[in-house]
């Protein structure tokens, strides 16, 4: 008996052995195939090395992506999926050829990197649609009347470069689906995210989403710098300090809601204010009625639509119960949206800087003294006793300098004496 059960034990482990080499050995041609089946025959796509891991897991690094006809380059310094075990993982093409999605998916990316260009920015410059949220948030912003990428570059970012994690689970018993993660846009935003669907359709889950599929929704958003740089950007252009340009946004955005009938309540007033502050934290739940569907939106007042929808808001972690006094779809789409007068053609100093933009970025020893200019950056320093300390630079007070680094899916706050740090460095 033992004897049978060693013998078989051995067996196990040499067909598991064999899938997993298997799998390995096809790898790259999944990889190739997922990508063209993805993206089409348009994108040449290329990597350093990829590999797989025991528990089934495929890690893919230095990936780089290029759009031959949009001159579009995309690189990542790590993505990895996973979906479930070597041998879902074998099974992969086939969820592909079906269009179905798997039963369990995780996929993690690291650095996501889009690379800029002059063309490129003039491209999604043009195509980028002009909506009413853009014009309100471009509000004493000088003479502009929309903020979007070409000032997204001005106010000092040279990439977009995004990580994040993101997992599904679909339980085919009752058809509900979970989707859950984070996905951050480097010194800019941060999003966490937790859906919960049920009665879906996968082929119409992302052409024609319904609200009516949504059992809840938990959406946080984290200012990582976009607010500094913009209130920054936008002082400067009539050359007023940050709070006076965040007062007169404040009455301006008011201002144009009343030219359409609309009108803050005092609590949604105090609400924005400090969700245009640095660092501010916004968090949205929707527990929608099994009744409740898109078109909705066009006939219910604000409080129906809480009620229908389980609306609740939540800034800085301040309850927004009423955002408007007298709410209607069709009062905010008259909101005007007129076009921008200033673009990237008419601002040689954006041009300027795209000539001589880093493809490759590094850590780049600075100045002590200047410490104070690379709030929000990634950040290295080296204290007295060779410890290392990486992080993005928060705040200098006094003779001590904070930082904020990742550990275990958050964040952790460290601090230290200035007249310790032998060597800064600025990631850039």
């Amino acid at each position: 008996m033992l004897r049978f059960i060693f013998r078989l034990m051995i067996y196990t482990i040499a067909i598991g052995f064999s899938i997993y080499i298997g799998v390995q050995w096809k790898l790259q041609d999944d990889i190739k195939a997922i990508v063209a089946r993805s993206f089409g025959p348009d994108v040449e796509f290329d990597y350093q090395k990829s590999y797989l891991t025991l528990s089934g897991r495929v890690v893919i690094v230095g990936a780089s992506f290029f759009f031959k006809q949009k001159d579009v380059n995309i690189t990542a310094d790590t993505i990895s999926y996973s979906m479930g075990s070597v041998i879902d993982t074998a099974m992969q093409n086939q969820y592909l050829g079906s269009g179905e999605l798997p039963t369990k998916f995780n996929l993690k990316f690291n650095e996501v990197m889009l690379h800029l260009n002059p063309s490129l920015v003039k491209m999604f410059s043009q195509s980028e649609p002009r909506s009413v949220w853009q014009t309100l948030s471009s509000s004493a912003c000088g003479d502009l009347d929309k903020i979007g990428i070409n000032q997204y570059f001005s106010m000092g970012y040279d990439y977009i470069v995004m990580s994040g994690e993101m997992d599904l689970f679909q339980d085919p018993y009752n058809n509900q689906l979970q989707i859950e993660g984070w996905s951050e846009i480097e010194e800019t935003l941060k999003v966490t995210y937790q859906l919960n669907l049920s009665d879906y359709q996968q082929q119409e889950l992302l052409l024609k989403p319904d609200l009516s599929n949504i059992r809840t929704l938990n959406l946080g958003l984290k200012d990582k710098g976009f607010n500094r740089r913009k209130n920054r950007y936008c002082a400067a252009q009539t050359d007023i300090s940050n709070r006076d340009f965040m007062q007169q946004h404040i009455a301006s955005l008011t201002r144009k809601l009343a030219q359409a009938d609309l009108k803050l309540t005092n609590q949604a007033l105090s609400a924005y204010s400090l969700f245009i502050q640095p660092e501010s934290e916004v968090n949205i739940l929707l527990e929608p009625e099994e009744s409740f569907s898109n078109k909705d939106f066009f006939y219910f007042s604000e409080s129906e639509l809480r009620r229908l929808s389980g609306f609740k808001m939540e800034v800085n972690h301040q309850t927004v119960d009423k955002i408007f006094e007298n709410w209607s779809i069709e009062k905010y789409k008259n909101i005007k949206t007129q076009k921008g007068r200033k673009t990237l053609e008419g601002n040689p100093n954006i041009n300027k800087r795209f000539e001589t933009l880093l493809i490759k970025r590094s850590f780049h020893q600075e100045k002590l003294s200047n410490l104070e200019n690379y709030m929000d950056y990634r950040v290295k320093l080296i204290r007295d006793d060779h410890k290392i300390y990486q992080g993005r630079l928060k705040r200098v007070i006094g003779k001590r300098v904070y930082i904020v680094r990742p550990i275990q899916g958050g964040e952790v706050e460290v601090s230290m004496q200035i007249d310790r740090v032998i060597d800064f460095f600025v990631y850039r």
